[in-house]
């Protein structure tokens, strides 16, 4: 049976867009007469393919973007396969038309959101956002944009807290096959990042290796309530930041119900400069903690959060390891974003003393929430390099 939308960036045609314009509300009136497909650069989307579309009407049409972002299946069969394997383009639909239009963290308005299940191919069109100041990971983040991702990402996470017991979001649990499976990915993958990052990255190929002597002890265990909904990807390049210092966070492939601070880990660790980490983790731990309450949040102690927080980290390292072993991220500024990301986690890990708390063993130090779904790591950062 034939898709009934564009399943090709070459397919957006000015009538079909005009359609689905108007069926979005944003074209009250006139219609696209021009639609100029700009491909965006290479490595933008590992598991997707995406591209700018600039839009000429017929008549003035107040309130229709001039601009606006499609996002398509990867034009790789495998990793195709991978993505709706494991539901990935399914939970960025779901998410866009279930999550954002009830409290999201900054996304993008959508205009369009559709997919069909049986073949996997989809298509997203997007509110372009490039108008905004795009984060650089490897640069990293510094305190005011940090400090407006966790406000925005806190606002979130407190709009969807206690999300274990909302029905409607049961499609966002993760599947007990695929987290009976994380201790043998681990220890499967550890030797390929032991050969690719051994003499580079030392340090944390050693923290690694420890957390491989325990890991089949502590993985896959239950989460603990209260969850939200997590992002999963929270990094700098996946972030806008509006005229205002306000944060737009793209890229929802990835969403899962977890607890706020893993996502709050996975910024810290991995775009935050070490030397301002160092100097404001608590400060900042605290500010996402204060923000949390005030948008209504009681049941989460500070106590708890440093807890979820190092856990968090460690998640990182579990999910370098198995990414390292699947995809290939290889480029020139993928080389250096690993490298950054790296070594940033690394002294976050070891200033949160978690290779002395590996060497007491599993039984104090639980790694119980790091199965977030890790097959989802298909869609790694890393592969989803710099945006035009």
């Amino acid at each position: 049976m034939a898709v009934a939308f564009p399943t090709e960036l070459s397919l957006l045609t000015p009538e079909w867009l005009t359609g689905a314009l108007r069926e979005s509300g944003v074209l009250a009136g006139g219609r696209v007469v021009e639609a100029e497909v700009e491909p965006l650069a290479e490595g933008h989307g590992f598991m997707g393919s995406l591209a700018r579309v600039l839009l000429q009407y017929d008549t003035t049409a107040n309130g229709a973007p001039s601009s606006l972002v499609a996002k398509v299946a990867t034009d790789d069969e495998g990793a195709r396969e991978l993505a709706r394997q494991f539901g990935l383009y399914a939970h960025e639909i779901r998410f866009y038309t279930e999550i954002a239009p009830a409290g999201a963290a900054g996304a993008p308005a959508c205009y369009f959101a559709d997919i069909d299940e049986e073949s996997g191919v989809f298509l997203l069109l997007l509110e372009d956002l490039s108008s905004d100041r795009m984060g650089d990971q490897v640069e990293g983040a510094d305190l005011a944009d940090t400090r407006a991702v966790l406000a925005e990402m806190a606002r979130f996470h407190a709009h969807w807290w206690n999300a274990e017991d909302r029905p409607e979001l049961e499609w966002l649990q993760r599947d007990p096959e695929q987290l009976a499976s994380l201790a043998d990915e681990y220890c499967a993958a550890l030797p390929s990042f032991e050969e690719t990052y051994g003499q580079s990255r030392p340090g944390v190929v050693a923290i690694a290796k420890q957390l491989g002597a325990i890991i089949a002890e502590v993985a896959g265990e239950e989460l603990r309530p209260p969850l939200t909904i997590m992002h999963g990807d929270l990094r700098l390049d996946n972030i806008f930041f509006t005229a205002s210092g306000a944060a737009r966070i793209i890229d929802w492939q990835l969403v899962t119900l977890e607890r706020g601070g893993i996502d709050v880990a996975r910024f810290m660790a991995e775009s935050v400069p070490t030397a301002l980490r160092r100097e404001h983790e608590d400060d900042l731990l605290r500010f996402y903690h204060q923000q949390l309450q005030e948008h209504g949040v009681s049941d989460l102690s500070l106590r708890r959060l440093r807890s979820d927080y190092r856990e968090g980290m460690v998640q990182q390292l579990v999910l370098s390891v198995i990414a390292n072993s699947n995809l290939d991220f290889h480029s020139e500024r993928g080389d250096e974003l690993i490298e950054v990301m790296l070594g940033r986690l690394e002294a976050a890990l070891i200033d949160l003393r978690v290779p002395r708390l590996l060497r007491v063993g599993g039984w104090i130090f639980r790694v119980r929430r790091v199965g977030l779904g890790i097959v989802r790591v298909l869609t790694w950062p890393f592969a989803r390099l710099r945006r035009s």
